[in-house]
């Protein structure tokens, strides 16, 4: 999960699996195309430390309505 990874509130995801993300519908798209249990590998602006950094995150269940 995005907790379990670190992000936080202000962090933006920059690249997922290496494809630059821009919008939140690019990040869906790709998202999309995952299950439950797959991990993805994010490069994520930390808006706490201005650095760019990789973090793994295993997908989990999507609840409804979020």
């Amino acid at each position: 999960s995005a907790k379990a990874a670190g992000l936080q509130q202000g962090d933006i995801i920059k690249a997922v699996d290496d494809q630059a993300v821009t919008t939140g519908e690019e990040l869906n798209k790709i998202k999309d195309q995952h299950k439950p249990g797959d991990q993805l590998k994010l490069e994520v602006y930390k808006y706490s430390t201005g650095q760019t950094v990789t973090v793994q995150v295993t997908l989990s269940e999507q609840l409804p309505g979020w």
